[in-house]
């Protein structure tokens, strides 16, 4: 089954990739924000990756804010992703 000339496995894939996508880039953005300043809304939800995936890794002992931003360059390229799925 296709829509368009695409499978429709890839048109029903764009709805998750975008929500995924937007909400990386929020928690991303969230955890840079906690890192420079206190984080006043909804800190405890979307700073949950921050504070128990980023910070608790010796791997990122000194480069959260840019783990933090790397997360939300992640969400943007998978919002992008689903952009190009829509075309």
């Amino acid at each position: 089954m296709t829509r368009g000339g695409r499978a429709s496995s890839v048109v029903g894939m764009r709805n998750p990739l975008t929500f995924a996508g937007f909400l990386l880039v929020v928690v991303g953005v969230s955890g840079a924000l906690d890192h420079v300043a206190a984080q006043p809304l909804m800190g405890l939800v979307l700073n949950a990756l921050n504070r128990h995936v980023i910070e608790p890794a010796p791997v990122f002992d000194g480069y959260e804010l840019y783990a933090n931003l790397g997360v939300a360059g992640l969400g943007a390229l998978m919002l992008l992703a689903s952009r190009r799925a829509r075309e």
